[in-house]
């Protein structure tokens, strides 16, 4: 029963204790808050004049900017749960005062008082509720539980409306602030209780672990930014304002239509009492019905920037319908009661859970300072601008008729729009920089200007070997007059590192001194310096490599190397004759490194061939020259060798060594490889594929989807690894096709996981499956990067590889942005899942565990990796399920089946007999 109570309202076991303890809480808040309601504009309507409701809305806001100011403070000073504490007792000694006030006579003042307390009482209590609640959910979680945890305040209040009605003839209206009392003095019990039971430790390390360094980041925020940038710290919290600030004076201005025309209607203080009762009361069944079965999972569903666009929706269609009216029909009050009333449960259903929600993805403090900036020091310029602009029209004789207040809720709704467009933007960019993992390159930097140049001069002579280096190239990427002559100084130095670099830039260059390189080989002890050395004056001074090649079996091996290449780059026959028996000799050789040598030299030979001499080393009996050789046949692309290499695959001795030197062979391999043979390599070519660039690699991953099902996870896996993109619709289908079928599979896994669940033994089987679901997740997060070409999701894989929870609830976030809603609707089921495995909202309907071992097994085995069927064939041995075990024993699918399951099963067999 607790489950499907727990379904119902989209909550999980794990959240349900913090929830009903704040609901408990809430609860009782908010009876005290509808009773000060109840009794502020009863009071009001009958005592005061209606023209000091602008007056009032002018003080509230002066009061409210003073006592955001000491609450910012006080937050900063003290944790969530003793803040919360001591504003239900300073609202307690305010309520008493108030009473005190009213009752000595000073009626007039007091009510006055009242009017404005009402809004403050509410405000203060609201930042402190909201604020311990926002550091007790990520971002995915506020999602579901946000509109479940204010819901506290609906029943709360209907508490209230409908008991006040009955209080009031017995103890009257004012001595009703007594039972506002005691109902925060229970808050405080239950609150108070509920801390001592559970472990609410974490907030109070939370709201505190960046506090040293507050200070530092204001002050520092001050210089660099303007006042606007210390004020909100942030783009979303400014933004946020701004909308804030356009609802409130909708609100407002539309509940001041309200209360005059209520006013004019009713004269008697009882009948008014109840009136304002019962119409509280009714918006507070409506806001119940919807925060408790509609609110959250709209949000979910819609996500979070469209469920901003529910209350202007209604407001504009209810704008609509007043046009469509006749101004003098006696239904105007009553339609437009009914706009207040939906305003009014849409305020505190949809627009304060979705406006808490947007701050999730920003660090505690800052996410307490947006609640506080936004709703706090948002209302008082609004009602600044209200009441001013109320005063103005009664100034020079302009009655806010309802009418007049619909124009100006159209004009206001223009900006709004325009304003969540905004909000979107804000909230994408901090979605962004809470995940996002950056660095610098400075490859594409070219500088011109004196002054750089300079710098990098200085470098070159002053600097470290990386500031050298750097200024040396960055000198290059600008062509300055001098860079040959520095990079030749640098040969003169003692650091080999520069030495390397200045070689691999005169490598390229025809501007060379051969009579310093020449000096230099004499002295130089590196032997990887001399023999690039070598390689440049070769290739420049033909004397200087005919001298060499008259020595050449004596020189050391490197420098052996560079001098056959050029004496085979040469067109002089003499020269190739020379070459071509020094290299006979060394692949004839009895010592391995020799024949290794002549394998690294025909490698990067570019106009002569030695096809003979590499297909001999293949088989070579050293490892060594064997591994050279066969890099060498794949980087040379020579189509003979393929069917030995490739035969390589089946022997786990040289199967490393096969895949290290196909990969050599480049995208050509997927046309010179016969297709007759590919079936048998699948595997391993799909990874090499996935690992080449080139359209004949990715044509046979497409082709690959529909000739090998079992290898789907591997071919995505390639695909997205070398970043392609679908270029056909017929493309583009396919992998919306290939998208489907992955929800669809995990979908049955999910069904098989929760039936499975239960059954203790078989828990090695329940782990493999949550292992596929999350392999599933990614495989549906790849094919979407594929399709819609979005960085974000690369993170989100990032994150998941990491196990990094508390960035990856942000990033999830992202994916309801930029990617379609039915694809987000599926993916927000598998991150859920994957997140918190536990996690029982949905039922699932029971299976028969030898069903569905046949489905994993034998009916629909393609969904299902070889270690989960072997899992399962192992733990139905184990627990004794013989009937699908007979099934298994006669079954020919077994034989087709991988090593591991054949192994598995060929166990579990022998074990029985």
């Amino acid at each position: 029963m607790k489950n499907k109570v727990l379904s119902a309202l989209n909550i999980k076991v794990s959240e349900s204790a913090y929830v009903f303890d704040l609901l408990r809480v809430q609860i009782f808040i908010g009876i005290a808050v509808s009773y000060v309601n109840i009794i502020a504009y009863t009071l009001f309507l009958k005592t005061l004049s209606i023209h000091l409701l602008p007056y009032a809305y002018l003080t509230m806001a002066v009061l409210l900017l003073l006592l955001n100011i000491v609450y910012e403070k006080l937050e900063h000073r003290l944790s969530p749960l003793n803040l919360l504490k001591y504003i239900v007792v300073f609202s307690i000694v305010i309520l008493v005062s108030l009473w005190l006030g009213l009752s000595l006579g000073f009626k007039n003042s007091f009510v006055f008082a009242l009017m404005v307390w009402s809004v403050l009482f509410y405000m203060l209590n609201g930042y402190t509720y909201w604020g311990l609640v926002s550091q007790l959910f990520n971002i995915r979680e506020s999602k579901r539980v946000f509109s479940i945890i204010g819901a506290g305040d609906i029943p709360a209040k209907l508490i209230g409306y409908l008991s006040a009605p009955l209080l009031i003839p017995l103890f009257g209206l004012t001595h009703l602030l007594w039972f506002s009392v005691i109902a925060m003095l229970a808050g405080l019990w239950f609150f108070n209780k509920a801390v001592k039971e559970r472990n609410w430790d974490a907030i109070n390390e939370q709201s505190h672990e960046s506090l040293p360094h507050v200070h530092h980041k204001h002050e520092t925020s001050v210089q660099k930014k303007g006042l606007m940038s210390v004020i909100f710290k942030n783009e979303l919290i400014f933004s946020i304002s701004i909308l804030t600030i356009l609802s409130y004076n909708v609100f407002n201005i539309i509940d001041f239509t309200f209360l005059s025309q209520v006013k004019m209607k009713y004269e008697d203080v009882a009948t008014l009492a109840a009136f304002v009762a019962t119409f509280f009361a009714v918006g507070r069944f409506i806001a119940l019905a919807l925060k408790l079965l509609i609110t959250s999972r709209v949000i979910e569903r819609w996500g979070i920037i469209k469920g901003l666009f529910a209350t202007p929706l209604i407001l504009l269609t209810f704008s609509m319908i007043f046009f469509a009216l006749n101004q003098q029909s006696q239904y105007m009050l009553y339609v437009f009661g009914a706009m207040v009333l939906l305003t009014e449960v849409l305020r505190s259903t949809m627009q304060e859970p979705v406006f808490f929600i947007l701050f999730q993805p920003l660090k505690e403090k800052l996410r307490l300072h947006g609640h506080l900036i936004s709703k706090g020091y948002m209302l008082p310029p609004s009602l600044m601008i209200v009441g001013l602009s109320l005063i103005f029209l009664d100034k020079i004789g302009v009655d806010v008729t309802i009418l007049l207040t619909i124009k100006i809720v159209l004009l206001n709704l223009v900006v709004w729009a325009v304003v969540i467009l905004y909000v979107k933007k804000a909230y994408l960019n901090t979605l962004h920089q809470s995940i996002k993992k950056g660095f610098f390159s400075s490859e594409d930097v070219y500088l011109n200007d004196k002054k750089s140049i300079d710098i990098l001069l200085d470098k070159i002579y002053n600097g470290s070997k990386s500031e050298v280096i750097y200024a040396l190239k960055l000198l290059g990427n600008a062509n300055h007059p001098e860079i040959n002559n520095l990079l030749h100084q640098q040969l003169l130095g003692n650091d080999p590192d520069i030495k390397l670099y200045v070689l691999s830039e005169l490598k390229r260059s025809n501007a060379v001194d051969i009579s310093l390189l020449k000096r230099l080989i004499t002295q130089e002890p590196d032997l990887e310096i001399k023999q690039k050395l070598t390689s440049i004056i070769c290739r420049h001074d033909p004397e200087y490599l005919h001298e060499m090649a008259k020595n050449i079996s004596h020189l050391e091996y490197p420098i052996r190397k560079v001098v056959i290449i050029n004496l085979l780059n040469q067109e002089e026959f003499n020269h190739l004759i020379i070459a071509g028996n020094e290299l006979n000799n060394l692949i004839q050789s009895e010592v391995p490194e020799e024949r290794e040598l002549a394998v690294k030299i025909i490698s990067e030979l570019k106009n002569v061939r030695f096809t003979a001499a590499i297909e001999q080393l293949i088989d070579d009996e050293d490892a060594t020259v064997k591994r050279s050789a066969i890099v060498a046949a794949c980087k040379l692309k020579m189509q003979k060798t393929l069917p030995e290499i490739l035969n390589m695959l089946n022997r786990p001795s040289e199967k490393y060594i096969a895949l290290q030197g196909l990969l050599q062979y480049g995208d050509e391999l997927f046309v010179d490889v016969d297709p007759e043979i590919t079936d048998d390599y699948s595997t391993e070519l799909i990874r090499l594929a996935g690992k080449m660039k080139g359209s004949h690699s990715t044509g046979y991953l497409i082709a690959s989807i529909q000739s090998s099902t079992e290898d789907i996870y591997k071919i995505v896996y390639s695909l997205w690894k070398k970043e392609y993109k679908p270029l056909t619709g017929k493309e583009t289908s396919l992998m919306n096709h290939l998208l489907e079928t992955c929800f669809q599979n995990a979908r049955n896994k999910l069904e098989y996981f929760y039936s499975i669940q239960s059954l203790k033994n078989h828990f090695l089987v329940r782990n493999s499956l949550h292992s596929e679901i999350q392999s599933d997740l990614e495989t549906a997060l790849r094919i979407c990067c594929l399709l819609y070409e979005k960085g974000e999701i690369n993170r989100i894989l990032e994150l998941i590889e990491v196990g990094d929870n508390s960035k990856l609830y942000n990033a999830i976030e992202i994916l309801e942005i930029v990617l379609p809603q039915r694809i987000t609707k599926e993916l927000n089921v598998l991150f859920d899942h994957v997140i918190d495995p536990n996690d029982t909202r949905k039922a699932y309907k029971a299976q028969d565990i030898d069903a569905m071992f046949d489905k994993i097994v034998f009916t629909q085995a393609d969904e299902f990796n070889p270690w989960t069927k072997s899992v399962c064939i192992y733990s139905s041995w184990q627990n004794k399920d013989y009937g699908f075990i007979q099934k298994l024993a006669v079954s020919p699918v077994v034989s087709r089946q991988s090593y591991v399951m054949k192994e598995t099963t060929a166990y579990v067999l022998n074990a029985l007999t």
